[in-house]
């Protein structure tokens, strides 16, 4: 079982298991025709030069239940 936290308008999903992935998605499916979901996707700005984040966008992008992906950027203290 997911353990769901929610505060205000975020809700976070954690321990999510591959064993009924199907399941979980027809879930979102049916969740967000009443309620858009928004993917908030936080990142770094050296992701945005590598090749991974590009990735895993386009994956993203094929994910039917999702209305909107926001990509967060912090910053990185390496060099």
């Amino acid at each position: 079982m997911s353990d769901f936290f929610h505060n205000g308008e975020i809700t976070t999903l954690h321990l999510l298991k591959n064993d009924n992935i199907e399941y979980l998605e027809d879930k979102l499916r049916k969740y967000a025709k009443q309620n858009p979901i928004t993917l908030i996707l936080p990142s770094i700005f050296d992701e945005i030069k590598g090749e991974a984040l590009p990735r895993i966008i386009d994956d993203l992008c094929t994910v039917d239940y999702l209305n909107e992906i926001v990509v967060t950027l912090g910053w990185s203290n390496h060099e």
